[in-house]
């Protein structure tokens, strides 16, 4: 039987006109279909619906089944915690963890397989599902080639943590140059899964072996060939043809295409306005431009082919670029900088350093140096790796650290003035599925004659069970929890409020995703409701809290860590001396989590929902003071500052969030 494989992907040819991730799983599909194999598209990006059905029957027509995320049904519930580009991997989890592929390959950029590949970790899907990563350009590493601080500091940087959690926990991770393995490692992304060095696909037919002449027919007539941004060297480019001009040296420039989207240049500004600026100088002196963005990839090459027109790609950093390879497999002369894998992919003397002196003196040297041009690429091996690494991908399986088994839990309930809830809270928690469990459930010092009288009629019931009920004098949820983590028995605890709801499944999905990650702690998914009525599926959500996970360079602004309601290795927490205990103040929990991964324990985020948090208007934390609140976790983070990565946190937060506050600012103004 053909393995079923499913390409998710946020750039792909069809509703994208060009893209290199997109012309890569173009290619990639179309070439697994033809050689037997059952390909699904799952397209998750912008996808107009009346575009739909078009796009669907060309891929229909190379057998490939094409799906949109676009075309699903809309989420139900709003998220907090995580944002765009995380409620889309969530999207996809949704719908990947109903089908049976054998393979699923994730693009890095944009993040998509991150809740699934969360999943597997923690054992939740995937047991039969080998899920790839390939790299093509992270969020992080197109900021750094663009020279621009993040736009949105905060979302940006969440991003980078998810297209990095899915590189560094896929079964298999590939890519298409050295250097992008280089750059990984340098930025201490470190794959556990399989790493594969496997070039793109350009085309699908037979091609003769033959001597290729790449002499251009029009060496006058130069072709920017590719986005029109900083990053693919747009101003270094114009600064050559500024310095070549002032130099007065005879240039035989007699014409400039720009040919690709319209992006931006430093600080923000837009391309052809950019452009606009050398008109006159360029006009002076004798060069005719004009700018082509309206082009897919298989026109831009025609374009070229019919100008004979030389290419120059001056980028400041790339990875294994398409337009690249579209020269080399089109016998176009092409100039290239000496950045990423470009190296990888054309001989020495069409190479020239991101520099305006190299390049001009490339440049002057154009037509002599294009006619050397030579490749050690190869189409036909890239066809044959893919299908070597096809067929070899299988699933891996988690190695569990020991056997499962059924552990002790022991479940920490702190109770304060809640007889109201209490109840729901036991009869979840009774309900669970799980059979090696205890409750220990803490009165703090409660007032409320009903809630003393809910708190004993409750000993009463579960006392035999062994369930454990023990006072105390009012001492904040902080004391309260350690109280009872002091009298558990378990190796593992969890700790619940005393307004929430447990689902059927808590318990025993919490202990079967800490031993199958390997974690030391783990939190959830929180769905949210208002009411004093026993919630159930169908009550309505207010939203859903989703956690990131240990981003710690925002993990102080912002908890990214999850809520109370988390599992907790015994060890790890007596470790830990359990949680603060300043009863004026609130986020102990947060400063706990935050702890977990201070104190270099491993914590994640399993991706489902496990309980119901009762959303309270007045609630505790709304009755204390916010910065005393954050002040607490700020404290536990300055004694572990060591542990946080300054330079990031300058470099990708804090000096990016002023920028991106003052420039809103003066929108404002202007």
């Amino acid at each position: 039987m053909a393995k079923k494989i499913c390409i998710v992907t946020p750039d792909i040819i069809g509703p994208i006109k060009n893209g290199g991730i997109g012309t890569a799983c173009y290619w990639l599909a179309r070439f697994l279909a033809q050689s037997g194999f059952e390909v699904t598209v799952l397209y998750t990006g912008p996808l107009p619906s009346p575009m739909f059905p078009e796009v669907q029957a060309k891929y229909a027509a190379d057998h490939i089944d094409f799906l949109s995320l676009s075309e699903f049904e809309n989420p139900k519930y709003k998220y907090h915690g995580i944002e765009y580009h995380g409620e889309i991997s969530e999207r996809i989890y949704a719908f990947l963890k109903k089908q049976s592929f054998d393979v699923i390959h994730f693009q890095d950029w944009q993040g998509n397989g991150f809740s699934s590949i969360q999943a597997k970790k923690m054992g939740l899907a995937f047991e039969k599902t080998a899920l790839v990563v390939g790299v093509h350009s992270p969020s992080l590493w197109q900021h750094e080639g663009m020279k621009i601080w993040p736009g949105s500091p905060m979302s940006d940087y969440k991003l980078d943590y998810m297209e990095k959690y899915a590189i560094e926990n896929a079964d298999s991770v590939w890519a298409p140059s050295e250097a992008m393995f280089c750059w990984l490692e340098a930025h201490a992304i470190v794959p556990q899964g399989e790493k594969k060095l496997i070039r793109y696909l350009s085309h699908l037919e037979e091609r003769p072996e033959q001597v290729r002449d790449y002499t251009a027919k029009d060496p006058s007539h130069l072709v920017f060939f590719g986005r029109l941004e900083t990053r693919k060297g747009l101003e270094l480019f114009t600064n050559a043809i500024n310095q070549i001009l002032h130099s007065k040296k005879e240039h035989g420039i007699s014409r400039i295409t720009f040919l690709g989207k319209v992006g931006t240049v430093q600080n923000d500004a837009n391309a052809v306005y950019y452009l606009n600026q050398m008109a006159g100088t360029w006009k002076a002196g004798g060069i005719e431009w004009k700018v082509v963005d309206t082009m897919d990839a298989f026109q831009a090459i025609r374009y070229i082919k019919k100008t004979g027109a030389i290419a120059v790609l001056p980028s400041l950093s790339d990875n294994y670029p398409y337009t690249v390879l579209e020269c080399i497999e089109n016998q176009i002369p092409c100039l290239a900088s000496s950045v990423g894998g470009i190296p990888e992919m054309l001989s020495p003397e069409v190479i020239f350093d991101p520099t305006v002196d190299s390049l001009c003196a490339a440049l002057y040297n154009r037509d002599a140096r294009t006619r050397q041009m030579r490749s050690p690429y190869s189409n036909e091996q890239a066809k044959a790796d893919w299908l070597a690494y096809s067929n070899s991908l299988e699933a891996k399986r988690p190695v569990v650290e020991t056997a499962p088994g059924e552990p002790r839990v022991s479940v920490c309930v702190s109770y304060h003035n809640y007889g109201v809830y209490l109840p729901q809270l036991l009869a979840s928690l009774e309900r669970n599925d799980y059979p090696n469990f205890e409750v220990i459930v803490v009165d703090d010092g409660s007032t409320d004659p009903f809630s003393i009288q809910v708190f004993d009629e409750q000993q009463k019931k579960f006392s035999p069970r062994g369930w454990k009920f023990v006072r105390h004098a009012n001492q904040g949820p902080g004391a309260t929890r350690n109280a009872a983590a002091s009298l558990a028995s378990g190796e593992h605890l969890i700790f619940m409020d005393a307004d929430n709801v447990a689902m059927e499944k808590m318990i025993s999905t919490f202990v079967k995703s800490l031993i199958q990650s390997g974690a030391d702690a783990l939190t959830c998914i929180a769905r949210v409701f208002k009411g004093d009525d026993v919630p159930n599926q169908d009550t309505p959500v207010v939203y859903l809290y989703r956690p990131l996970g240990p981003i710690l360079e925002i993990g102080m602004i912002e908890n990214v860590f999850g809520d109370t309601n988390a599992i907790v290795r015994k060890t790890v927490f007596d470790e830990l001396g359990g949680f603060g205990t300043d009863k004026s103040t609130n986020c102990e929990d947060w400063e706990f989590l935050a702890l977990v991964a201070l104190r270099g324990h491993t914590i994640d985020v399993l991706p489902e929902q496990l309980f119901f948090y009762r959303y309270h208007e007045k609630g505790f934390s709304k009755r204390t003071n916010a910065v005393e609140n954050q002040k607490r976790v700020v404290n536990a983070f300055l004694k572990h500052a060591d542990k946080i990565d300054l330079k990031q946190m300058l470099h990708r937060v804090l000096v990016p969030f002023y920028f991106s506050q003052k420039a809103s600012v003066e929108d404002k103004v202007s």
